[in-house]
């Protein structure tokens, strides 16, 4: 029986949210500390027990291989982290049509473990899916037994030391090639303390003759070894079950008495895995009612998920490991209970201790890592439908992961040189733009001033930034110790952070218009001055506090954008070790934060700015409309966010801060008297008002979990300002807004964007359709630039109809496992991020994130 396709696990409440909350509530704190400083400134399918068909390889010659591994497959051994995988056979020489084994051997280093056909309360199967020559038939899986690994309340199915996963397979009878080659692309995941998605492009020569040579006695034994602790297909048997309260009842088979038992499930949602199964005798009566006779095994059910009230699913089946014999299991209902008196249990079998820690063994953070965003194909059409996975996905997964295991050699040294250039290109991203408007004006400020004055503002704002970035590693780090896969710019998916970020924007709007002013202004990020004006002894009132907490806000604003040669350096940091991530990222803070220090350690650069004078001043409020347009935005994300009742409560919230920002100015230019009673009064509704923008805050956490219309594959409504002429919707159902027929007939062209699903684009390669998928997200600006400059421009609209290029946007605005996991594949945790499939044929081309109109016709037109 094939293993049951994967499902994802659920997350409903993500931990980012929590981390945005978190990070919200330290910029309100903040803002609040310092008056107006910037303080932040697959379907659950049941397949039929019925033993499927071999598999046939196509005919398409005698030596040609079927459709396999696109990775670069190699003979013998090939080491993958804490796995040694090997593609093995039983026979030193085959003979055409005599059925030999081929297996996949894999040899787990101490203390950790991958899975079983049905992996348990986390991970995945273990997938073994081999190619050969032409109308070569392929056996299905025989799969060991498995052990249970305990980890909390949760339990695992799966295999430490040596193994081998095999599949008979048969040459045909008239195959004249002197040796058979036989490929696959194995993938895994390893797990102890962490989990690791592993895979690797294995190959094996088999000799072919007139007489059968048996292997090695050591691959013999391995073969062996693992074939009888797997069921004999000859022995299967059916047992009867009912349900008593939390609990199914198992009916062994007649002639079954054993001393100890231990069912293992094929599906998910079967029983409880980490409960203890009881083994009862004589608990079964015959029909004629009897004496009680029989065994019966207590496990304890799971969640429905079938179409029966009992409490199991239709068809269910698995594997009973009793006495050292393994039997396969096809579990029939029974309408009648036949249990005439249970007597005490003779074994109680309860999962084993891991073999490591207690927190190890993959338990929750398999179910994390492994089903929220493990790149491991889970979401592919291979794992899903059985659809044949695009060979171009795979080299591509694979060159990935292995450039992101590379270690300390020559990937590390790329990924850090890639952080450290795009650092300091992030400087040049839309997103920065109001931040570094702030701290051209306080450079421009200490023109006239202090070098040494400037050196440490420059000093203290670097700090900000690398030290942000610092912490932003921790983050991640952590994230990845509890299973969660976090991408870059992930505090952007959080409604509550958005708007928060939102608010700080305009209350420094409010600032650099006048409206109040306090000891440590919003204008003095980095070293400018607040309110007393822009001259003489009032510009020595900058605080080296104001320019690190501009550093810290030039990071927060700047992680929406991704800047070229960073995409390649954070991916590296999905599967490297803690002191790789954390340098990767303290190179991106050195690199954004270098041209700051330049100029504040080269004093005679400065002279090309202009002196300070009263121009600074109109400058300063011109600069709070960049500040009103970055909170436009932001507000623009959170209606994707939170929908239009999250916009409202987010503008109900800027009067009232807007009203309290007034309210402390008035305060400030009070005098005495009945002028300063009148202000202390204001201020006190200032305060209430700062409640109501917190309670406001609150509201739209309140709807972040509300569904909101999104481009995905269950809900496609179009996304405003996603594009001119641009539709999002399932293939075939076209939804929200189109282009006119005006509009239409003067292009020339309709394209329509569909939502991504990996089964899409496997169905568009198979209609030898071309495919090109954007990953994007709404709080990503570059994203929206390419867009709007790029791919909704006439000529890349004509293009892609001109060659039927399927569309497909893969929107990230909020937390979406799938995308996630499809971004880790290919060595990336944040967006934009472009692939473009030419064919079935050839892996998938990655374009920069800095799209041109010429470079995305370059790739329509690369050969197919």
């Amino acid at each position: 029986m094939q293993p049951p396709p994967i499902s994802r696990a659920s997350i409903a409440r993500h931990p980012l949210r929590r981390l945005g909350e978190a990070i919200a509530g330290v910029a309100v704190a903040a803002l609040l500390a310092f008056g107006a400083g910037p303080s932040v400134s697959q379907p659950s399918l049941q397949p039929s027990l019925a033993q499927p068909s071999p598999v046939v390889a196509p005919s398409s010659g005698a030596s040609i291989l079927a459709p396999g591994p696109a990775a670069p497959a190699k003979p013998g051994p090939a080491r993958v982290d804490a796995v040694e995988a090997e593609l093995v056979a039983d026979v030193a020489q085959a003979v055409p049509g005599e059925p030999f084994r081929i297996g996949l051997r894999l040899k787990h280093d101490p203390q950790w473990h991958t899975y079983w056909r049905n992996p348990g309360d986390s991970g995945l199967p273990t997938r073994f899916e081999p190619a050969g020559p032409a109308r070569a038939q392929f056996g299905e899986i025989t799969w060991p037994a498995p052990s249970r690994y305990a980890i909390g309340d949760l339990a695992n199915y799966g295999y430490e030391g040596e193994i081998v996963l095999s599949r008979p397979v048969t040459l045909p009878a008239d195959f004249e090639s002197g040796s058979a080659r036989f490929e696959v692309l194995a993938q895994w995941l390893v797990c102890r303390d962490v989990c690791i998605p592993g895979e690797a492009g294995l190959a094996l020569q088999v000799p072919v003759g007139n007489e059968a040579r048996p292997a090695a006695a050591a691959t013999v034994g391995l073969f062996e070894a693992s074939a009888s602790s797997a069921p004999a297909p000859e022995a299967a048997s059916t047992a009867g079950w009912w349900h008593d309260g939390e609990r199914a009842l198992l009916a062994l088979p007649d002639g079954l008495d054993p001393r100890r038992a231990e069912f293992f499930p094929y599906f998910e949602g079967v029983v409880v895995p980490a409960a203890p199964q009881s083994l009862h005798a004589d608990g079964v009566a015959d029909a004629a009612g009897g004496e009680p006779r029989g065994a019966v095994l207590a496990l304890r059910t799971a969640a429905p998920r079938g179409d029966t009230a009992a409490g199991m699913p239709t068809p269910a089946g698995g594997l009973l490991v009793a006495e050292g014999r393994s039997i396969e299991l096809s579990l029939v209902p029974l309408a009648d209970p036949p249990v005439t008196g249970m007597v005490v249990a003779v074994a109680e079998v309860t999962p084993a201790a891991p073999a490591a820690t207690s927190t190890g063994q993959g338990g929750l953070l398999g179910r994390l890592a492994a089903r929220a965003g493990a790149a491991f194909q889970s979401d592919s059409p291979a794992a899903v439908s059985g659809v044949a996975t695009a060979p171009g996905v795979a080299a591509a997964t694979s060159s990935a992961q292995t450039s992101a295991r590379n270690g300390p050699g020559g990937g590390f040294l790329l990924a850090l040189a890639g952080a450290l250039l795009g650092g300091a290109i992030l400087n040049l991203m839309p997103c920065v733009f109001p931040v570094i408007g702030l701290k051209i004006l306080s450079f421009a400020q200490a023109a006239g001033g202090d070098a040494r004055r400037a050196r440490r503002h420059a000093a203290s704002f670097s700090a900000g930034i690398v030290l942000s970035f610092v912490a932003l590693a921790g983050v991640f780090l952590a994230l990845r110790a509890a299973g969660t896969v976090a991408g870059w710019g992930f505090q952007m998916q959080s409604p509550v952070f958005v708007g928060a970020m939102a608010l700080l924007f305009v209350l420094i709007a409010l600032n650099l218009f006048g409206v109040f002013e306090t000891g440590l202004s919003l204008t003095r990020l980095g070293g400018l001055q607040g309110g007393g004006g822009f001259s003489g002894a009032a510009a020595s009132q900058g605080t080296l506090g104001g320019s690190f907490l501009a550093g810290v806000l030039a990071v927060l604003v700047a992680t929406p954008c991704t800047a070229p040669f960073m995409g390649g350096a954070v991916g590296f940091t999905l599967a490297t070790p803690a002191w790789q991530t954390l340098a990767v990222f303290v190179a991106i803070g050195i690199g954004m934060a270098l041209p700051y220090l330049v100029l504040g350690w080269l004093p005679r650069l400065l002279a090309w700015l202009p002196r300070p004078g009263p121009w600074l001043g109109v400058f300063r409020q011109l600069l709070g409309f960049p500040m009103l347009a970055t909170a436009a935005w932001l507000a623009w994300v959170l209606s994707l966010q939170a929908g239009a009742d999250g916009l409202l409560h987010l503008l109900i919230a800027a009067v009232l801060l807007g009203f309290a920002a007034w309210s402390y100015g008035c305060l400030q230019r009070g005098s005495s008297g009945r002028g300063r009673t009148v202000a202390a009064a204001g201020m006190l509704a200032g305060l209430l008002a700062l409640a109501g923008t917190a309670w406001q805050l609150t509201r739209i956490d309140a709807l972040a979990d509300a569904p909101v219309a999104l481009a995905t594959a269950d809900s496609a409504s179009s996304l405003p300002g996603i594009g001119a002429g641009s539709r999002i919707g399932p293939a075939g159902s076209p939804t929200g807004s189109a282009p006119t027929a005006a509009e239409r007939v003067a292009r020339g062209t309709e394209v329509q964007w569909e939502a991504w699903s990996s089964q899409r684009v496997a169905q568009a390669l198979e209609q030898g359709r071309p495919v090109l998928v954007d990953f994007t997200a709404a709080w990503c600006i570059t994203c929206q630039a390419n867009k709007r400059l790029v791919l909704d421009r006439d000529a890349v609209q004509a293009a892609f109809a001109a060659r039927q290029v399927v569309l497909l946007r893969a929107d990230w605005t909020r937390r979406d496992a799938a995308i996630s996991a499809e971004l880790a594949r290919f060595g990336r945790n944040g967006v934009p991020f472009y692939l473009y499939y030419s064919s079935a044929q050839q892996p998938p081309r990655i374009l920069p994130e800095l799209l041109t109109v010429d470079t995305v016709l370059a790739a329509l037109d690369s050969p197919r």
